[in-house]
This record gives C-alpha cells, sequence and structure tokens, in this order.
C-alpha cells in the first residue's frame, strides 16, 4: 500500500484479544524493494512512519498536532550530539490518536549529508500517550535506539488476557539483525477494557507491505 504524508490505515483483526502485524517497508525510490527509501525524501530528520496500537474508535482524520521533539541521548552509532542538535526539529507533527495509545516511530536522520541518500544515523521511539520526554529518558526498557542501519520492517504482537496486557515489538533492520522487546501496556497507561487496532501513520509519503504475522528474537 502506499501512503502519503499525514495518510492514515487502520487494520481490522480477526482476534482483538491476541493478534499480530508486521509493517514492511517496500520503498519506491533508488528503484529499491524491501525498505524504506522513501523516508530518506523530505524535510530532514522529520518522523517518518508511527506504527500504532490504538483505540478502535479513532478518528483518522484528525489534523496532526505539534508537540516538544526533544533530542534523545546518544547513543553508540549516532553522530555527535553537537552536530546532530543543530538539524533536529524543536517540534513535532503527530496524529492526536497517539495520546491514546503506544507506538513505534521510525525517523531516518541527517546532519549535513552531500546527497538525500546520505542518512548519518536511523532513530526508533517507542512513545505512550504522545510523551516524546519520556521516551528520551535513559531509564530501561530503553525507548530510543540509534542504529547504524535503517530499520526495514516493524512487527508487533499484541496479547491482552488475565494474566497479560502487552505488546511486543520486533525490530529488523537493513543489516538483516533483529532486535525485539516487550511493553506492559497496563504500566504505560493503557486502558485494559478498550479495543484496540494496529494503524500505520505516514509522517512522510511511503511504501508498505502489511503482513498479519509477527517473527521476534531476543535482544
Amino acid at each position: 500500500m502506499a501512503g502519503f504524508r499525514h495518510g492514515a490505515a487502520l487494520f481490522d483483526v480477526e482476534n482483538p484479544d491476541d493478534f499480530e502485524v508486521t509493517f514492511r517497508g517496500h520503498s519506491r525510490a533508488r528503484n529499491a524493494d524491501d525498505d524504506w527509501s522513501d523516508l530518506y525524501l523530505g524535510t530532514w530528520n522529520a518522523t517518518g512512519v508511527f506504527v500504532v496500537i490504538v483505540p478502535i474508535d479513532v478518528d483518522l482524520s484528525a489534523g496532526w498536532e505539534a508537540l516538544p521533539n526533544p533530542l534523545p541521548p546518544n547513543r553508540p552509532g549516532a553522530p555527535a550530539g553537537g552536530e546532530l542538535v543543530d538539524w533536529w526539529p524543536q517540534q513535532v507533527l503527530v496524529p492526536p490518536a497517539l495520546r491514546r495509545g503506544f507506538c513505534c516511530v521510525s525517523t531516518v536522520c541527517f546532519v549535513a549529508p552531500e546527497h538525500e541518500y546520505d542518512a548519518d544515523t536511523f532513530l526508533t521511539q517507542f512513545v505512550s500517550k504522545s510523551d516524546f520526554q519520556a521516551a528520551c529518558s535513559s531509564t530501561p526498557p530503553l525507548r530510543s535506539w540509534w542504529n547504524p542501519h535503517q530499520i526495514i520492517s516493524i512487527a508487533m504482537h499484541f496479547v491482552r488476557n488475565s494474566e497479560s496486557f502487552v505488546l511486543k515489538v520486533a525490530l529488523k533492520d537493513a543489516a538483516d539483525v533483529t532486535q525485539s522487546c516487550e511493553f506492559n501496556l497496563a504500566r504505560e497507561g493503557l486502558d485494559y477494557s478498550m479495543p484496540y487496532r494496529p494503524v500505520i501513520y505516514f509522517g512522510k509519503k511511503a511504501h508498505v507491505r502489511v503482513e498479519d504475522s509477527y517473527k521476534g528474537a531476543a535482544m
């Protein structure tokens, strides 16, 4: 599927208490195939895609809102903070539905590229209820991941039962490395009783393949 800037798509599920979904980049740029090279284009350091778990009654057409956008602490693979901070946007545009859900955000980061595909690093953030400040915390679980390779797929497994209310996330990068983590959604402040669905929001124009499966890996 193709998504234009600020576009969105919500997906129904067979079992609302246990569902899996994977979003794989399928770029049309540079004659690429299974990646998100599309996200290199456009405004520097603007968020690329938001993969979100939100209540089913979300309004996909609601206008996006500007929120403070703190620069996460540098990690191995990130450029020097003194460089990236000069190019980091002070605000981030996000769909208001994020205030009611949990999301994984992928951003292609530039400092001073010589051409449009000369990215310096890649940032993935896990954000609960639009709190980007909390996503910059160094307290485990780590919520801001720097990577020298672009993330090419984001997989999620949502589980809700009498013992669990969790979201498992697996990220695969262009070096074919997969990392996974798990979040307790009750601790993230989400309402156990709400019917949730997976949604993808596009911060930039991009193409994606959607699959009803999940493949995780140990950290």
